[in-house]
């Protein structure tokens, strides 16, 4: 129950700062307490983000929480042990087959092959050599599945997807 307690104190935060009705003080109470949440324990950043990317949030919501799970992999990502990276990654590729259907935004759909495309650079090539066929499974389920990986494909750098060893010494 505390993991719902804390996702609903930061949809509520996240509200009161990108409310501009909100008071100034509102805001920045809000600000400083998404702070803490993304500086604090990172299997709660990681839990909590999680819950607030699913459906039942608001897209305004739904994207900050996104943006949290990006700045957890970019930022954090090595204070997590290799089966807690792994578990990550799997939510992660399981976020884009949930989020991969014609009512979800567009932006939405960006972000989650964003954050999969982080963690591929982060983790390297074993992780992609690992992700490769699940991706391409779900590329083979409709033409939206397909897009999703394009987009995630577009967000890799090159020395992930392409090996250059045969250009070298050219």
């Amino acid at each position: 129950m505390e993991e719902n307690s804390t996702a609903s104190n930061v949809a509520r935060a996240i509200v009161a700062a990108l409310d501009w009705s909100s008071s100034p003080d509102a805001r920045k109470a809000a600000v400083s307490y998404l702070e803490s949440i993304k500086a604090g324990d990172i299997r709660v950043l990681a839990s909590t983000s999680f819950l607030l990317v699913k459906k039942d949030w608001s897209s305004e919501i739904r994207l900050h929480a996104f943006k949290m799970l990006q700045h957890l992999v970019r930022l954090r990502w090595e204070e997590l042990n290799s089966t807690e990276r792994r578990n990550f990654a799997n939510l992660a590729v399981d976020l884009m087959s949930e989020i991969a259907n014609p009512c979800e935004e567009w932006a939405l759909k960006s972000q989650t092959a964003a954050l999969v495309a982080e963690i591929v650079r982060r983790e390297g090539l074993s992780l992609w050599q690992e992700l490769l066929p699940s991706l391409v499974s779900l590329s083979n389920n409709g033409p939206i599945q397909a897009e999703l990986v394009a987009m995630m494909l577009r967000w890799l750098p090159e020395d992930i997807t392409v090996h250059n060893e045969d250009l070298e010494g050219m």
